[in-house]
């Protein structure tokens, strides 16, 4: 994988490497941030990005990512938890898986110490509102959040002391349910428990029969000794502090049988709102194709052998010039790495203890073809992907790591027509599964960053994507992010229009336009043997 500070940039090849880093799919496009509990889906935003927007985004796909890998959700089936449950919960987990997710990628601790401050403290001067309820739950979340983000005590310990104004040894009772949440939570079950613990405890207080004594009037033994002017101050300051008491304490019942629409948006909602596309950027923001679906099928034994006649002929060319230098650690020297095997040569002083960097010729090259399958591509489709498989026949047999992919996908209402299909993917062998059909647009600029997602990550050296189209992309500025993205990674494209002078107009490092369809096989030979002695 590239470790480059342009993937950390870009906002889909950083989604891409988070994602097939948590085992989990990440794609890009529509208005809104969501996850269906496999895929984690984010809206369609700049290629490049600030840095808070960035951490956002990198933020929301750790934390869902946790989700999916740890949370059990069949737990909040049952139809007797209550949306205060649902949310103390909701609180409880997502501090539980965080830290199991940072346990095994102790790079994402950085991530959510730097997300957590920067929701909850950004509003520095945002600080305990008049509900008791909110309050509450705003201890609770500060609280727990704190174990992680210390920077948060202050802000925890505000709230608590206007809670204990009110309800004297509140947080005190919940403090102790919280301790035994950070000793013991190993499962989203646990977490349900300690939520329900913590209701018990809210439930108590609002059953005193006596709540009014918190603000019990006084009685003392000076009493008459006051003026009644001054009993009436007295009086009119005790009635003030017992009905504010009094519906705070309101606020509190009221919690408990609150709807999910009247609590506080947990860490998902406040992630997804922050990412929710605004509107009149969708032409200049960014998408990435998504997988879709289209028949393919196995060439006629007629067809396979006309196939073979052109890989055969083109297998030795291919080997001679597909020659990437790799420095190998094979050559006897007086430094570098230590050879215990060359041990015994210290005993007749050959200095020659070590291996050095020797330079092997070696291919280390990976070629993704991408084909364009748009609905103008209908008569040229059948060679096109005869062309396609011979030099992924040819580029399999001298090792080159070889995929072909087709935009796009079959088109049915409803479904976007930004989406690719993948016919031979890297690292697979070669099979004979290259007929296509053709129909739909040319999401190309979506296309090349779907494809740029699946090769940043690949150990070869040097990496090259050919495209074979009839027509200009659906959107060029979107087709020449991508490109210019690629080429800051070190990718090389290479373009061959069919009857499409378009092409010479991306920023490609080279690109042919031919006018026949009987010209492409040849073609396309030709641009790879450029592309590959360049």
């Amino acid at each position: 994988m590239i470790a480059n500070k342009h993937i950390l940039k870009s906002l889909p090849l950083l989604a891409a490497v988070l994602g097939k880093k948590y085992g989990i799919n990440v794609e890009i496009g529509g208005k809104a941030a969501f996850t269906n509990g496999r895929t984690i889906t984010i809206p369609s935003l700049p290629s490049e990005c600030d840095s808070d927007l960035l951490g956002l985004v990198r933020g929301y796909i750790d934390h869902e990512s946790a989700h999916i890998r740890h949370t059990n959700f069949d737990i909040l089936k049952d139809e007797s938890i209550t949306p205060l449950e649902k949310h103390i919960w909701n609180t409880l987990e997502d501090w539980r898986v965080e830290n199991q997710l940072s346990r095994i990628f102790p790079g994402c601790k950085q991530n959510f110490n730097w997300l957590i401050k920067h929701l909850f403290l950004s509003d520095k001067d945002k600080i305990c509102s008049n509900h008791l309820g909110l309050n509450v739950l705003n201890w609770l979340l500060l609280t727990v959040r704190s174990w992680d983000t210390p920077e948060l005590n202050a802000r925890s310990k505000k709230y608590a002391s206007i809670i204990e104004e009110v309800v004297p040894g509140l947080t005190f009772s919940l403090e102790l349910v919280l301790i035994k949440v950070r000793g013991s939570c190993p499962d989203s079950k646990a977490c349900l428990i300690y939520a329900k613990e913590f209701i018990s405890i809210l439930q108590g207080i609002t059953r005193k029969s006596e709540f009014k004594a918190i603000s019990k009037n006084i009685t003392s033994a000076n009493t008459g000794s006051k003026t009644q002017r001054s009993q009436k101050e007295e009086q009119s300051r005790r009635n003030e502090t017992d009905q504010l008491t009094r519906k705070r304490l309101k606020d509190l019942e009221l919690l408990l049988n609150a709807s999910e629409q009247d609590l506080p948006m947990d860490l998902s909602s406040i992630l997804i709102k922050s990412l929710k596309r605004q509107p009149g950027e969708i032409d200049e923001l960014i998408q990435v194709a998504v997988l879709g679906k289209r028949g393919t099928s196995a060439f006629t034994q007629d067809e396979i052998a006309e196939v073979r006649k052109a890989t055969n002929c083109m297998r030795v060319k291919f080997y001679s010039l597909l020659q990437a230098t790799s420095l190998t650690r094979s050559k006897p020297a007086r430094s570098g790495r230590f050879d215990y095997k060359r041990l015994h040569r210290a005993l007749t002083h050959n200095p020659r203890l070590f291996l050095a960097d020797s330079p092997t010729q070696k291919i280390n090259t990976a070629v993704h073809i991408l084909l364009d399958c748009s609905g103008s591509m209908r008569r040229r489709i059948q060679l096109a992907g005869q062309a396609c498989h011979a030099v992924a026949s040819a580029l399999e047999h001298v090792g080159v790591n070889v995929a072909v992919s087709a935009f796009p996908s079959v088109y049915r209402e409803g479904q976007s027509h930004k989406t690719i299909v993948p016919v031979l993917q890297h690292g697979e062998q070669v099979h004979h599964r290259f007929k296509l059909s053709a129909s739909g647009q040319t999401p190309m600029g979506e296309a090349l960053w779907w494809t740029l997602q699946q090769m940043v990550q690949l150990k070869e050296g040097r990496r090259i994507i050919l495209i074979i189209t009839d027509g200009k992309p659906d959107s060029i500025p979107t087709a020449n992010q991508a490109l210019k993205t690629g080429q800051q990674l070190g990718f090389e494209f290479y373009g061959l229009g069919i009857l499409s002078p378009e092409i010479h107009s991306l920023p490609l490092n080279n690109s042919k336009n031919i006018n026949q369809i009987n010209e492409l096989p040849s073609a396309m030979f030709e641009m790879l043997q450029r592309a590959l002695t360049s």
